[in-house]
């Protein structure tokens, strides 16, 4: 999951780090990816509009680590509290 789609998503870092119960300086480290852990936490808060895809993470030390590809970002803005995505 790119660190720019998951701002997209939430709007800004802000409410992208107390989405995923962590601090906002935590979002500003994450350079292109966002962290496994937190890639698959968000995923689950957002029903699936952010996708964490774990081959987009190299291994090292049998850990999912950096960026292996990159890409362009792909988010859509977030949705209002009793908005529902269009199919």
């Amino acid at each position: 999951m790119k660190t720019c789609d998951a701002i997209a998503f939430f709007g800004n870092a802000t409410a992208t780090a107390e989405a995923a119960g962590i601090s906002p300086s935590a979002v500003s480290q994450w350079g292109d990816l966002v962290p496994p852990a937190t890639a698959a936490i968000l995923e689950k808060l957002t029903n699936g509009a952010l996708i964490f895809d774990p081959s987009a993470y190299r291994k090292r030390n049998g850990r999912l680590w950096a960026l292996a590809k990159e890409g362009n970002c792909h988010a859509k803005p977030a949705l209002s509290m009793g908005q529902e995505a269009a199919a």
